[in-house]
């Protein structure tokens, strides 16, 4: 049976604990207060309505919030906390849910109709495949991580399949800013896999970046073009 204490990858200091909790503890509370200033902005926009377009930046705004507080309450709990091996779990966890909310607007508002129905429903059906895998099957070892990071990396990349239907159907900011927001995931995933010392903190500068570019995309630029 596994331990519920989590033993580290590499050790971390309190400090860069301290900072890692910081920078994730501070993005879920800046995107909880923006919430209502987004979802009113969207609403003023005369091509989007309620549905699909505000309740799926709603359901985006609060994956991205579970996974930065799932982050943050992980990193500040010390090592041999009783909680730490849940907050950890709940932490790979989320972001599978932050990465199929990412694509719910996209689906539901840009692409639209038969595709992006099923765009929406394979990403979520991923989503409950990843949650079961982290479920029953959480361990620290070289495997479980390959398949993960494959896992969120398919899920992530996913859209490339509907790259024709999201080129014509997106405004071109908002094509340059989610390939922007990939493009940030997977280049950060570098110092995620390096032991030196805060290379993990830089890894969260990386998913701030891309969840900042996605942000960017969802609120501001999600109708579709203008003919």
């Amino acid at each position: 049976m596994p331990s519920d204490k989590v033993t580290p990858q590499y050790p971390l200091s309190r400090a860069e604990e301290k900072a890692n909790a910081l920078t994730h503890g501070v993005s879920a509370l800046f995107l909880l207060l923006s919430l209502p200033t987004a979802l009113g902005y969207l609403l003023r926009q005369p091509d989007l309505d309620l549905w699909p377009a505000g309740l799926s930046v709603l359901v985006f705004i609060l994956c991205l919030v579970l996974m930065f507080t799932a982050s943050a309450v992980y990193h500040i709990l010390p090592a041999d906390h009783s909680s730490k091996r849940f907050w950890n779990q709940l932490d790979h966890m989320a972001i599978f849910l932050a990465i199929a909310g990412s694509y719910t607007p996209i689906a539901l508002t840009v692409i639209g109709g038969t595709a992006g129905w099923l765009l929406f429903a394979a990403e979520w059906l991923l989503v409950l495949a990843g949650i079961l895998f982290k479920a029953v099957g959480f361990r620290r070892n070289r495997l479980t991580w390959i398949i993960s990071i494959l896992m969120y990396l398919g899920m992530g990349w996913g859209i490339v399949l509907c790259m024709p239907l999201f080129l014509r159907a997106a405004r071109p900011a908002n094509v340059g800013l989610i390939i922007a927001g990939g493009l940030f995931y997977t280049s950060g995933l570098i110092f995620f896999a390096q032991r030196w010392r805060y290379s993990h903190l830089v890894w969260h500068f990386f998913v701030m970046g891309g969840a900042f570019c996605h942000y960017v995309a969802i609120v501001f630029f999600l109708g579709r073009p203008t003919q």
